[in-house]
C-alpha cells in the first residue's frame, strides 16, 4: 500500500488579511504581520515566503498565502476582523455634459484645479487630448503621490500621478484582484486623493467586512474622501447590484438624449436601422464589414465597419441572401439621432435592493444604486485597446466642493413609467450637478452614524473598535434595523403577510436660507399612512439641525415587488425630496444551518461561516449557498430560510 502525502504548503492560496484601521505604530506593521504569521506557521523563514504585502498607511491588514487551517488558526486571533481568498473583480466598463444641466459653457472657477479625483480602474491612456494639461495649475502641494511610468508613460498637470499593481504577477485585462484593488486604495488615501471613482466590483456579495469595496470605501470615508463606485453590469435581474456599502456612493448607468444610428442598405434597396455600433468609417468598394444579429441596448463602439441588427431584421437579411447569387449590402457611417426617452435606466445596470441590507434605500434607491449618471454611449477617452468609463458624479462632487467644503447630490426624479424597476434602478434620480450648489437642507451622516450602523447590522463593540480604531461603543447587543442611518431615502423591507410598521428618525441640517421654515409633503398611494412629525421644520441660522420622524404604517403585502412614494420638505425656494420604497423582500442568500456556538462570538449578524474558507469567529450565519430558483422578481433565493440564533 502507498500512502501519499501532500505538504500543507502545497495547498496555500493567497488570502486576504484584514485587521481595521490604521495601526499606531505604522513602522513596525510588517514585523507584526510576520510575527503572526510565524506563530501560524512554525518559523520565520516559512512566515517570509508566505507574506506577499503587508497594508499599513491607511487601514491595517496583508497579503499571505494559506492553507485552510492556517487561515482557520488567524480568524481566531483576537485582531484579526476578517479572512477572504484573493478573487478577480470585474471591471464595468460631450453631450452627456449639457443633458446633466451643466454645459461646457458653464463658468469656471480657479480653485477647481485643487480637487484631486483619484480613478481606480484597469488603465489608463495618457497620450488622448481628454488628458490634455493645457490651462491646468501644478498639482496642489497636499499631493504626496508619484507617476509610476512605464513603456514611456509620462504624467502631466491633469494626469498628476499613476500607480500600477500586480501583487501575485496575475494580469488579467478583464478585472483586477482583491489584494490590487486594497492596495489602490490604501496608496490612493495616503496620497492625498479628495475623490474615488471605482469602476470595479464582485460577482457575488459578501458582508461588509470581507468585501473589499466596502472595506476601501470605509477608510476613504474616515479620512473625508467619497467613492463613487458603479452599480455594476448585471442587470436587469434584482439584488444583483456589485456595490452596496452604504459609505459609498451607487450609480446606476441611464441613457441620455444622444444615441447612434448605423443604415444597412441591401443590394435590393432594402435599408436596416439599428442602433448599436458605432462606425467610424463606412464601408467603401473592396472592403469588407460585418453584419450580425444581437438584441441588446448599447452602442458599442468597433474600428472597423459593423452593423448589429436585430434578429428580425437578420430573418429578412438572410432571406435576401437566398433570393439572389450576388448578394451585396453597404455598412454606412454612424450618424447621431436623438433619443426622446432619455433618461432611462439601461438593461445592463445592476438593479437594488442590497443583497446585505435591504432596508437601506441608498441615497437614491432602494439599496443601490444611489442615483444614475450617463452611462451608455459616453463618447469618452477610448483607446483601442479598451474603455474609459466617465465618472460623472466624482466629476459632479469635483465641481460642487469648490463652491463648499462639503459635497451634495441633488437628482432630477425619472418616470418609473419607463423604468419598471422604479427606485430599484434609478436611486434618486438623474444626478443634476447645478442644483447640488444650492440644495436647501442636507442629510448628514458621518463615521459615528456609520459604525452604529454595523452595530445594528451585528457586529459588536469589540469589533467596531478594530474596524474604526476608536473608542466607539455599540449601545447593544441586540440586532437592529437600517431605519435610524441618517440617509435621504426611507426603505422597508417586508417578508411576505409581515406587519407593516415602520420608525425612521432623521436629522436635517440648514445650508440654505438662514430664517426659512420647510413644510412636508407626503406622497403615497392610500393603502399606507405615512405621518411626519414634526411636519413644519423652522431654522434661524445656516449650520442649524432639526430632527423628525417618518412613521409608516398599513396592511400588510404580499408578492409586492415595490411600492413607491416620496417625502418632499420646501420652504417655496428649494424642494428636497426623499424617495419612499416599500417591498417584499426575501431571504438573504446567506443562509443559517449551523447551530454550534462559536468560541470568542464577536459578531452576532448574519455573515459567519464554519466552512475553512468562511469567517465565523462572530458569526451567526453559517454558510453561503446559492440555488438556480429566483423569488419571481428575478433574483436567486436559497433553499435555507433566514435566521439568527444568538450564541
Amino acid at each position: 500500500m502507498v500512502l501519499q502525502c501532500q505538504c500543507a504548503e502545497d495547498d496555500r492560496k493567497s488570502h486576504v488579511v484584514y485587521m481595521g484601521d490604521r495601526p499606531k505604530d505604522a513602522a513596525s506593521v510588517a514585523s507584526t504581520h510576520h510575527n503572526m504569521l510565524a506563530e501560524v506557521l512554525g518559523s520565520s523563514s516559512e512566515a517570509r515566503e508566505s507574506l506577499i504585502y503587508s497594508y499599513g498607511k491607511s487601514f491595517n491588514g496583508f497579503v499571505a498565502k494559506l492553507s485552510d487551517k492556517e487561515v482557520a488558526r488567524i480568524k481566531e486571533m483576537e485582531e484579526v476582523v476578517s479572512v477572504f481568498p484573493n478573487a478577480q473583480l470585474q471591471v464595468h466598463t460631450t453631450r452627456s455634459w449639457d443633458f446633466m444641466g451643466l454645459p461646457e459653457s458653464h463658468p469656471r472657477l480657479s480653485a477647481e484645479g485643487d480637487v484631486i479625483v483619484g480613478l481606480l480602474d484597469t488603465g489608463v491612456w495618457p497620450e488622448n487630448p481628454s488628458f490634455s494639461d493645457e490651462g491646468f495649475d501644478p498639482p496642489p502641494a497636499k499631493w504626496k503621490g508619484i507617476c509610476q511610468g512605464a513603456n514611456n508613460f509620462t504624467c502631466n498637470k491633469k494626469v498628476i500621478g499613476a500607480r500600477f499593481y500586480d501583487l501575485e504577477n496575475i494580469f488579467d485585462p478583464s478585472g483586477c484582484t482583491s489584494v490590487d484593488i486594497l492596495a489602490a486604495f490604501e496608496d490612493a488615501i495616503a496620497d492625498g486623493v479628495d475623490l474615488l471613482s471605482d469602476s470595479l466590483g464582485s460577482d457575488f456579495p459578501a458582508p461588509y467586512h470581507e468585501d473589499v469595496i466596502a472595506i476601501g470605501t470605509f477608510h476613504a470615508m474616515k479620512n473625508g474622501i467619497l467613492t463613487s463606485c458603479s452599480a455594476g453590469n448585471r442587470g436587469p435581474n434584482r439584488r444583483q447590484v456589485s456595490n452596496y456599502a452604504p459609505w459609498a456612493l451607487t450609480v446606476a448607468a441611464s441613457t441620455i438624449d444622444r444615441s447612434f444610428s448605423t443604415e444597412v442598405v441591401l443590394g435590393n434597396g432594402q435599408i436596416f436601422l439599428e442602433e448599436w455600433s458605432c462606425n467610424a468609417l463606412a464601408l467603401v468598394q473592396g472592403s469588407a464589414g460585418v453584419i450580425m444579429p444581437v438584441s441588446i441596448d448599447e452602442s458599442i463602439p468597433f474600428p472597423f465597419p459593423l452593423s448589429l441588427i436585430s434578429p428580425e431584421d437578420c430573418s429578412q437579411l438572410l432571406d435576401y441572401m437566398r433570393s439572389t447569387q450576388t448578394p451585396t449590402a453597404t455598412i454606412l457611417m454612424t450618424e447621431q439621432v436623438k433619443d426622446v426617452m432619455a433618461p432611462t435606466v439601461v438593461s445592463f445596470s445592476s438593479r437594488g435592493p442590497s443583497p446585505i441590507t435591504p432596508d437601506i434605500l441608498k441615497v437614491s434607491i432602494i439599496s443601490p444604486p444611489d442615483l444614475t449618471a450617463p452611462g451608455l454611449n459616453i463618447l469618452a477617452a477610448w483607446s483601442p485597446l479598451g474603455e474609459l468609463v466617465l465618472p460623472y458624479p466624482a466629476c459632479a462632487v469635483y465641481f460642487s466642493r469648490n463652491l463648499s467644503s462639503d459635497f451634495f447630490f441633488i437628482a432630477t426624479i425619472m418616470d418609473s413609467g419607463k423604468n419598471a424597476d422604479a427606485e430599484f434602478a434609478y436611486g434618486s434620480g438623474q444626478i443634476d450637478p447645478l442644483k447640488a450648489l444650492h440644495p436647501g437642507i442636507i442629510y448628514n451622516a458621518s463615521e459615528a452614524d456609520y459604525v452604529n450602523f454595523l452595530c445594528e447590522e451585528g457586529y459588536n463593540t469589540t469589533l467596531v473598535r478594530i474596524i474604526s480604531g476608536d473608542n466607539s461603543t455599540c449601545p447593544s447587543n441586540e440586532l437592529g434595523k437600517a431605519w435610524d442611518l441618517n440617509y435621504p431615502t426611507f426603505a422597508l423591507s417586508l417578508l411576505d403577510g409581515e406587519t407593516l410598521m415602520a420608525t425612521f428618525p432623521r436629522t436635517v441640517t440648514n445650508v440654505g436660507t438662514p430664517n426659512s421654515t420647510y413644510h412636508a409633503k407626503v406622497s403615497m398611494p392610500s393603502q399606507f399612512t405615512v405621518t411626519v412629525q414634526p411636519s413644519v421644520l423652522s431654522f434661524s441660522r445656516v449650520g442649524e439641525e432639526k430632527s423628525f420622524t417618518v412613521k409608516i404604517t398599513g396592511a400588510p403585502i404580499v408578492n409586492t415587488p415595490i411600492v413607491s412614494g416620496s417625502l418632499e420638505w420646501t420652504n417655496g425656494e428649494y424642494v428636497v425630496r426623499s424617495p419612499i420604497a416599500v417591498f417584499n423582500n426575501i431571504p438573504s442568500i446567506f443562509s443559517s444551518i449551523d447551530e454550534q456556538p462559536q468560541s470568542k462570538p464577536k459578531f452576532k449578524g448574519p455573515w459567519g461561516g464554519s466552512t475553512p474558507t468562511i469567517y465565523h469567529k462572530m458569526g451567526t450565519f453559517k454558510s453561503m449557498q446559492r440555488t438556480d430558483r429566483t423569488d419571481g422578481f428575478g433574483g436567486l433565493v436559497s433553499n435555507n430560510r433566514l435566521g439568527y440564533h444568538k450564541h
